[in-house]
């Protein structure tokens, strides 16, 4: 009965992969994870390495999961960018810079946009 009320769901979307030299591509890989593959957070150095031009906020803004806000989503993850790059102690410029990257992308719903930068600090 118990195992019925409780239920944890994870999705995860692929935003970007290396390539063969070691490159990392802001797009998704060439061929789809295996179906039993693991899903791990990832670590700050990733998340550092995933800087300008932020090409895979389009792939949030542009193919949001129906199941979920992405708005939300955007917050946690810009909060996740400036943690990666120091937190209070530097990473405002990471995060200034993903936030004119997704000002861009936004440019027409400035509301959206302010309502997803005031949740972020």
């Amino acid at each position: 009965m118990v195992q019925e009320l409780m239920r944890t769901t994870v999705r995860a979307l692929v935003l970007a992969c290396r390539d063969r030299q070691g490159r990392l591509r802001q797009t998704l890989p060439p061929h789809p994870p295996d179906i039993h593959d693991f899903v791990y957070p990832c670590a700050d150095e990733h998340v550092r390495s995933l800087d300008a031009p932020f090409d895979f906020l389009r792939t949030l803004v542009e193919h949001p999961d129906p199941a979920v806000p992405v708005d939300d989503l955007l917050v946690a993850v810009l909060r996740r960018i400036h943690a990666a790059h120091g937190g209070e102690h530097g990473g405002r410029e990471a995060l200034v810079s993903a936030g004119r990257a997704l000002s861009r992308l936004l440019d027409d719903d400035h509301e959206r946009l302010q309502s997803i930068l005031r949740r972020v600090l």
